[in-house]
């Protein structure tokens, strides 16, 4: 059952990267720095209990790695789109 999620879960990341592309992941980073947000202010108000506090730091660094890798995917779209545009360049130069 997991594999068929996981299955599921790729193709629909594939579909939305590509028809929705760079805004996808923006809304993705969006909502993770908000949860980022909320989970600090969580830390803030549960300071003095131990447990909570290994919990909201450990799903704090979560939420960090997440920006990190989707700060990364919107590199990759940049990349992607200079890559284009200098293929369009060349042959256009190529043409003359």
């Amino acid at each position: 059952m997991f594999t068929g999620l996981a299955n599921f879960a790729w193709r629909l990341d594939q579909w939305m990267k590509q028809h929705v592309g760079r805004t996808y992941t923006i809304v993705l980073m969006v909502g993770l720095v908000a949860s980022l947000s909320a989970n600090v202010r969580e830390v803030e108000a549960q300071i003095s209990h131990a447990g909570n506090l290994l919990t909201i730091t450990l799903t704090v660094a979560v939420d960090l790695v997440l920006i990190v890798n989707q700060i990364a995917q919107l590199h990759e779209y940049r990349q992607a789109r200079l890559e284009r545009k200098a293929e369009r360049k060349a042959r256009s130069g190529s043409l003359k």
